[in-house]
């Protein structure tokens, strides 16, 4: 289930949203924070309320340094978010 932290009114950005809707999603169901992640902590506050997966564009496409930022983005650890 994708949930899209950019309201696509207003493209008013709010991580707060995947972390309202998260406690509402089953367990067995995938949850994907989309849009608003730029960095490895925002990554780690998706992960820390139930985020499975991050879908990410902006972050990377306006980077001097894509695989950097794809590093900083991927190095969240499992443990570390659930510590």
């Amino acid at each position: 289930l994708g949930v899209n932290n950019r309201d696509l009114r207003t493209f008013k950005e709010d991580l707060g949203t995947t972390e309202r809707v998260a406690s509402l999603v089953p367990s067995n169901v995938t949850l994907v924070a989309e849009s608003a992640i730029r960095s490895a902590a925002d990554a780690r506050r998706m992960a820390a309320c139930g985020a499975h997966a991050l879908l990410v564009g902006e972050a990377l496409v306006t980077t001097g340094d894509i695989a950097g930022k794809a590093r900083e983005l991927m190095l969240v650890d499992d443990a570390e978010v659930r510590s």
